[in-house]
């Protein structure tokens, strides 16, 4: 691989909504007030393969020949910097 860009999708998970039955699951309590998350939070035990399975989704398998999903990060590799730029405009 001669280049390599990266794609971090910082708030991500918040981009996913949790189902009402699984919101009660994230409850916390600050300043005497209870809240839970509505979306996906960061740090869940099931957030990244949810998040790296909506990514793949959206992909699907065409890229998996450049484009690599970790956790947040999307890589994108290739071996010429012709096949970057077609492949960063994908």
């Amino acid at each position: 691989v001669q280049f390599m860009s990266s794609i971090d999708f910082t708030h991500g998970y918040w981009q996913i909504p949790l189902a009402n039955e699984s919101q009660k699951y994230t409850g916390f309590k600050f300043n005497g007030r209870s809240y839970c998350f509505c979306v996906l939070p960061f740090g869940l035990s099931s957030s990244v393969s949810t998040f790296t399975r909506c990514l793949s989704q959206i992909f699907g398998h065409d890229y998996e020949q450049f484009l690599k999903i970790y956790i947040d990060d999307i890589l994108i590799l290739s071996e010429t910097f012709e096949k970057h730029l077609e492949h960063l405009e994908l």
